[in-house]
C-alpha cells in the first residue's frame, strides 16, 4: 500500500477481514465516522493498490463526505 499506517490503508484492512459478503451499513458508517477530515486527492492515493470491490465500497460510501 501507498501510505502504510494511514487511516484509508487501515479501513481497507478491516474489509478484507471482515469479507465482501459480510459488509453491513453499521460497519460503513463506522468507517465512514473513522475516514472524516481526509481530503480527496489523499483519500484517492491512499487507495490505488486496493482490491477493486474494497475501492468501490468506499467510494460510494464517502461520495457525499469527499
Amino acid at each position: 500500500m501507498f501510505a502504510a499506517g494511514s487511516r484509508e490503508v487501515l479501513a481497507v484492512w478491516a474489509l478484507k477481514f471482515i469479507g465482501k459478503n459480510h459488509v453491513d451499513q453499521k460497519t460503513m458508517q463506522i468507517i465512514k465516522n473513522f475516514l472524516q477530515g481526509t481530503t480527496r486527492t489523499e483519500f484517492e492515493k491512499n487507495l490505488t493498490f486496493a482490491p477493486q470491490w474494497i475501492k468501490q465500497i468506499l467510494f460510494d460510501t464517502m461520495k457525499d463526505v469527499l
